[in-house]
Formats: C-alpha cells, sequence, structure tokens
C-alpha cells in the first residue's frame, strides 16, 4: 500500500556533512550489526557536535522504531568522512 504523502517529504540533503572516520563507522557497523543501542550512543555523539549533525541523528531515528537498516545505510551513503 503506497501512501500519498511518501513523496511529500524528500530526504534533507546530508552531503555537507562530514564526521570522523570513526563515528562513521561506528554509525555503519551498528546498522549493519542492527546494534541499536551503539547507533543510539553514535547518535549521542552527532547530537553533540552541531545543528547539521544533530538533524542527521534526528532523522536517522525516525527509521529506528522498526530498525530500517536499507533506508538508514542510504541516508548514510550522503555522508561524507575523514
Amino acid at each position: 500500500m503506497k501512501f500519498e504523502h511518501e513523496n511529500e517529504n524528500p530526504r534533507p540533503d546530508f552531503s555537507n556533512i562530514c564526521l570522523t572516520e570513526e563515528l562513521f563507522f561506528k554509525l555503519i557497523e551498528s546498522v549493519g550489526n542492527e546494534n541499536i543501542m551503539d547507533l543510539q550512543q553514535a547518535l549521542d555523539e552527532l547530537d553533540k557536535i552541531d545543528e547539521n549533525t544533530k538533524s542527521l541523528a534526528d532523522h536517522i531515528r525516525t527509521f529506528i522504531e522498526p530498525l530500517n537498516v536499507k533506508e538508514i545505510q542510504s541516508i548514510l551513503e550522503d555522508v561524507d568522512f575523514e
């Protein structure tokens, strides 16, 4: 079943965000392993960096309950790391 509002809110652009390699891979690994506790900890770290990363964390949180691994991985593809 497709809902009318699905395409009304396109995904925010997170391509301007650059995370540390450690935090980026913590996010990737926690999602891939479906480890919600580690994912929540990584999102808490994102909250503390700046408004852009807080927005990213808030957006990812919308896909935790129920966990949507593919959507979160797709979101993280837009994020850079160094």
